[in-house]
């Protein structure tokens, strides 16, 4: 784990991998691990409101909660327009909202990581600026054959490029 008073980071990632259940904070190197303490869902895209889905897809954080229910909180920018058009196409007419990384260990599709953990990373986020933040989450750690036969190919080929470009700029 960083020293966090030593953290002067002007720009992270955070990357989310559902199917391990881990939360890498990324900038120039792993800069720290979180394992999930709850989760819901399946691998796959959120397809709508109330599916427990945790989505995937590139996000920015939109806000930070202190006051939050559950411990301190990170909105994610969930629906983005891939997710807006995905709902479009398989007429969904709610696609739902309010997906968060968040303390606490209960998860109904958003990203819990328990509250030691959401206190580093809430502090890194405030310290580097949510508008310096990217989220990417992705269902697995690597891109299987499956993800290249799916319907949701072209948003698994976008965020699997930006893992690697942030991974490889990490190295």
């Amino acid at each position: 784990m960083p020293e966090l008073k030593d953290f002067d980071h002007k720009k992270i990632n955070i990357i989310v991998y559902k199917e391990e259940r881990v939360v890498k904070v990324v900038d120039q190197k792993v800069l720290c691990e979180f394992e999930m303490t709850a989760y819901s869902g399946n691998l796959g895209p959120k397809t709508g409101r109330g599916d427990g889905q945790i989505p995937e897809g590139i996000y920015r954080i939109v806000s930070l909660n202190p006051n939050s229910s559950y411990h301190l909180s990170l909105k994610i920018s969930y629906p983005n327009k891939v997710d807006l058009e995905r709902c479009r196409r398989r007429n969904v007419a709610d696609p739902g909202d309010d997906i968060y990384i968040h303390g606490k260990n209960t998860s109904d599709g958003c990203i819990a990581i328990g509250d030691r953990a959401i206190e580093m990373l809430f502090y890194m986020v405030n310290k580097a600026g949510k508008d310096n933040v990217k989220v990417i989450i992705v269902p697995s750690e690597c891109y299987k054959h499956e993800y290249g036969e799916s319907p949701n190919r072209e948003l698994y080929d976008s965020i699997y490029h930006e893992v690697n470009a942030t991974l490889h700029f990490a190295q």
